[in-house]
This record gives structure tokens, sequence and C-alpha cells, in this order.
């Protein structure tokens, strides 16, 4: 839960993935079992969704209705409790990591199912880390480069050890050779297939071909937490000269600050998009209100920032985030450290 009430579902693998949750859905069950455990802890998550006026349970329902047929929810939550607002929490099966210090709160995710599909049922967001202080809400991180149109970085799990969390992936793509005499047919007609590597498919044969000079991208993220501030420390090696870009997307409703340029997306930022944002140098903030998230330092050595991929590019489609986005970009090998806090 965020200090706000939103629930996390970067990991879901249901209806509520890629949209705003509140823990207000689940009233009922947190003062039900409250009571029924004498829980002082989800006490205080039911006193929380009942102080704020018209987020008290899920649209369309009437809590009088079930407070008179179920006797037990009449009876007085226990005394006492909180709801825990310091800790790193790791969860295993999802690959995510929750940590929570007062207002400022993130995330940190590996958990995609494998192997990866675009569709419903399956937990199949990039976003690798998130973070929020107060009403500035950074809500993706997400990367890529252009790679034989592999398109973005998707963590193959966690590793956690103290403050650090490691995310790593892997890609591997090689080039195909001449299809051999005995497989060739004079019309040039053969079967559709898929490359060896599963990345796309062809009337080319690819079984009956030799797959040479296998290409590599080993892509590697530490998150390290210091005193509440973040260091992603990035390191991109293997082909060189990958443009590879880091994309920012924030909640909107707020303003950014710092060394930024603005371009015309020319089709590179996603559909519909007019426009693209790069944090160039130093420190960017993001202020909504009084809560402001800082980021950085900046980089933009090139504007390639399309993290699509073929498997969204085929379909005429977009894996840009939602809200403000702004980009750091550079060229393999790519190593660099983004810092972000609350201020």
């Amino acid at each position: 839960m965020q200090p706000d009430g939103e629930l996390e579902t970067v990991q879901s693998r249901r209806q509520d993935q890629d949209r705003p949750i509140h823990v207000a859905n689940f009233y009922l069950q947190y003062r039900y079992l409250a009571i029924r455990e004498n829980n002082a802890a989800f006490a205080a998550v039911a006193r929380l969704i009942a102080s704020r006026p018209g987020e008290g349970l899920v649209e369309g329902t009437n809590p009088v209705i079930y407070f008179i047929e179920e006797p037990l929810l009449r009876k007085p939550l226990p005394a006492g409790g909180e709801v825990p607002s310091d800790y790193q929490r790791v969860f295993a099966a999802s690959h995510l990591v929750r940590v929570r210090r007062g207002d400022r709160a993130a995330s940190i995710f590996g958990g995609e199912d494998w192997p990866m599909e675009v569709a419903s049922g399956l937990a199949h967001n990039p976003t690798f880390f998130s973070f929020r202080k107060g009403k500035a809400i950074l809500e993706s991180v997400r990367m890529g480069g252009q790679f034989f149109s592999l398109g973005v970085f998707r963590a193959e799990g966690v590793s956690v050890d103290g403050n650090q969390t490691v995310l790593h992936q892997r890609y591997e793509a090689p080039y195909y050779q001449p299809l051999p005499k005995q497989y060739r047919n004079a019309k040039g007609d053969y079967a559709l297939t898929p490359v060896k590597d599963g990345r796309f498919w062809s009337k080319l044969d690819f079984p009956h071909r030799q797959m040479s000079n296998v290409q590599t991208l080993d892509q590697k993220v530490t998150v390290v937490e210091k005193q509440g501030a973040f260091e992603l420390q990035i390191e991109i090696t293997g082909h060189e000269r990958v443009p590879y870009a880091v994309e920012l997307a924030f909640r909107a409703g707020g303003q950014f600050g710092g060394v930024i340029r603005e371009t015309a997306a020319g089709g590179r930022a996603g559909a519909g998009e007019s426009k693209i944002t790069f944090l160039t140098a130093g420190m960017g903030t993001y202020h909504v209100g009084e809560d402001a998230i800082e980021f950085g330092p900046g980089q933009a050595d090139h504007e390639s920032v399309n993290l699509s991929g073929h498997t969204y590019q085929a379909h005429g489609g977009s894996l840009r985030a939602s809200g403000n986005c702004i980009y750091i970009t550079g060229y393999t090998p790519f190593r660099k450290v983004i810092t972000i806090r609350g201020v």
C-alpha cells in the first residue's frame, strides 16, 4: 500500500494491472478480519479508509446491507494499531521489492511472466522502478536500446542483498547464413517458420539456416537505497554503439525543472506524441504543489527513445508509459548512475 492508500499493481496478473486501485475497495474485508482476528494493524487500515470521505467502499455498493446481514461487522474495531510506514519487504513469488520511508515509497519489480507475451492474464509490465514523495509520483522507470528490435529491458527476477536489489537481462541475437543448396527450391517459396531465437516469422526456411556471429547485450541495474534516496546503477555492455534510453514517466499534474530540451517526436516517442523531453545535464525536478522529486544527472547523446520493439511495432503499437515522460540517453557501453530522491 502506498502512503495515500493506493495499492501497487505493477506485479498484477489480473484486471487491475496498469491502473490505480485504492485500498478502500477492501474496507469490508479489513474490518471483518480486524474484528474476527483481533488484529490491530487491520483495524488501523479500516480506520484509514473510513477517515477519507467518499472512499469507503467499492463504487456502487451500499455498506448498510453488509452490516445488516453480518452482525460481526457491527462490533467495534480493536483499539490501537498503526499502518506500517518504515520497512523493506521482499515479495519473492512476485519478484517485487517494496520500500517505505514515511511519505516516500518505492517499488522495484523484476517479475515478468516468461515467455513474455502481450496478453491479458500475464504480468507483462516492463516498469522496473517507481517512486513517490507525497503527491509527486514517478510512476514508471523503463529502459531499452535499439538492438535487433528486441525492445525494452525486462528484468528476469530480482536478487536482494540488504539495501541492494539487482535486476538483469541478457539479449542474444544471431545473424543467419544463406540457405544450404540442398534446401533451396527454384520458386523461392518456403514454409512460414520462426527464427530460432523466436524474434519473428518469415518464409525463409530458418530451421535449415546456420546461425553465426551471435551478438549480445548484457543489461544490469543495481538499485541501492541510501536513507530514502535511490541510486539506479545502470550498466549496459556487449554490442557497442547501441542507442540506449532511460524513460522516467511522472503522473500528470506537475512541472519539470532543470536543464531540459524538447524536440519534435517524429514518431520516435510513440503514437500520438508531438514532442519528447530530455534531461540534458545536471539534476532535474518534478514539482506537484509542495512535493517534488529530484532525479539525474541528465545526459542526452541522441534522440532515439522508442522502447517498443518488434512485438509492439509490428502491430502499430507503442510501449510509451502514460504521464509526463522525460528521457536520459547514451550509447553502449552505457554506464550511468541515476539518483532519485524526494525533496
